[in-house]
């Protein structure tokens, strides 16, 4: 999530993949349009610096979502602007860093 601090990232992926085996632990990131572009960077950073094999995925559909108010009733729905955001955005920190999702 958004608020995952890089090392506390990078010890969680050594407990889970102790022998750094590749393709054994998929890191999905649901961050929200908004938050990508601040917060993901720093982790594909520290994971890239630690050495530490993962699969990156991207779920934009959790963070994205907004209530619209209609007919008595809340409804909870995903901007598809918003997912296309996300999605774009993964691929672009990706690029940047230099790493493959």
């Amino acid at each position: 999530g958004p608020d995952l601090a890089p090392e506390t990232l990078s010890t969680a992926i050594r407990s889970l993949n102790p022998d750094n085996e590749p393709g054994r632990l998929s890191l999905i990131v649901r961050m929200g349009a908004e938050k990508l572009w601040r917060c993901l960077p720093p982790l594909v950073r520290q994971v890239q610096a630690s050495k530490l094999s993962v699969v990156w995925m991207c779920d934009p559909m959790h963070h994205n979502k907004v209530e619209i108010k209609g007919n008595g009733k809340d409804i909870e729905t995903r901007p598809f602007d918003l997912i296309l955001a996300e999605i774009t955005s993964f691929f672009a920190v990706h690029e940047a860093e230099g790493t493959i999702p």
